[in-house]
C-alpha cells in the first residue's frame, strides 16, 4: 500500500490483484482507469474503485452460476407443487379442512393461508384419530410457513452445505416434536400402531418440492425409535423424579 506522490491515491496490491483507490483532494475523479485494469461496471470509475479483467471474469460467471442455481430451485418447486395441485382435482373432502385422495402415498399439509389436511383413500380410519392429530399439530405451530420459508431459504443459498443440513435437521425436529405431542394427547397407548402407520405410509422419497408437510418422511426409522422409547410421565413419577434429583445434589453439596 503507497500513495503516490501528489495524486492523493493509494494502490492495494491483494491475492496477486491490483486495487485502486482515490483518498480525495485531487479533483480528478472523471479520469480513466490505469492502464490494463478495467471497472467491475460502467461508471465505477467515479468511485475510484478497479479490478482487474480476471476478477471481473470470476465474480461474472460465479454470479450466473448462483442465479442459475436459483432459478433452478425455483422452478422445481414451484412445478413440483402445481403438479401436486392438479393430481388433488379429484380429492373428496370429509370434513373441515380434511380431504381424501387416492393419489398421495402419505398423509400430508399443503396450503399457507389456509392449510389443507389430504389423507390417502386406502388409509384405515382407525388411523384417522392420531394422523390427523399429528397434522393439525404442524398447523397449530405454524410448521408449514416455517417449511415454506425453509424452502425459500434453501433456493436462495443452494450452494452452502449447511443450509441443506439445517433444513432436513428442522424438518426431522418438527416430525420428532410432532409425534410426541399425539402420544401425550392420546389417552390410550398408541406407539404400536403410530409406528406401525409410520412405517407404512413411509414415503420412498421427500415429497414433491420438499415444500408439504408429510406424514411419512424424514428418517422414518429413527422417529419409530423414538416412539418406542416414549414414557408417559405421571404426576407422581414427576415429583419422584425431582425429589431424587434434589437429594443427590445435596449430597454433592
Amino acid at each position: 500500500m503507497f500513495d503516490r506522490a501528489g495524486t492523493g491515491r493509494m494502490q492495494v496490491v491483494s491475492s496477486g490483484e491490483l486495487l485502486e483507490t482515490r483518498t480525495g483532494g485531487e479533483s480528478d475523479m472523471d479520469q480513466a482507469a490505469p492502464s490494463g485494469i478495467e471497472t467491475l461496471y460502467p461508471g465505477a470509475e467515479h468511485e475510484g474503485i478497479y479490478l482487474s479483467k480476471s476478477t471481473r471474469t470470476i465474480l461474472w460467471v460465479a454470479c450466473n452460476i448462483w442465479m442459475a442455481g436459483i432459478a433452478t430451485m425455483a422452478l422445481y418447486g414451484i412445478g413440483s407443487l402445481l403438479l401436486f395441485h392438479r393430481r388433488l382435482k379429484g380429492a373428496v373432502k370429509v370434513r373441515d379442512n380434511i380431504y381424501l385422495s387416492d393419489y398421495v402415498p402419505t398423509p400430508l399439509v399443503i396450503g399457507l393461508i389456509r392449510p389443507v389436511i389430504y389423507l390417502p383413500s386406502s388409509l384405515d380410519e382407525k388411523e384417522w384419530e392420531y394422523i390427523i392429530l399429528h397434522e393439525r399439530t404442524h398447523i397449530r405451530r405454524g410448521d408449514h410457513i416455517i417449511r415454506m420459508l425453509s424452502f425459500l431459504a434453501l433456493a436462495v443459498y443452494w450452494f452452502h452445505p449447511l443450509i441443506w443440513a439445517a433444513v432436513y435437521l428442522s424438518g426431522k425436529d418438527m416430525e420428532m416434536s410432532c409425534d410426541e405431542a399425539v402420544m401425550k394427547k392420546m389417552e390410550k397407548d398408541i406407539r404400536a400402531d403410530y409406528a406401525t402407520s409410520l412405517l407404512k405410509l413411509s414415503a420412498d422419497r421427500a415429497v414433491l418440492g420438499g415444500i408439504p408437510l408429510a406424514f411419512g418422511e424424514k428418517d422414518v426409522k429413527m422417529r419409530i425409535e423414538n416412539v418406542m422409547r416414549w414414557r408417559r410421565l405421571s404426576a407422581t413419577g414427576t415429583e419422584t423424579g425431582l425429589q431424587n434429583f434434589v437429594r443427590k445434589k445435596k449430597e454433592k453439596s
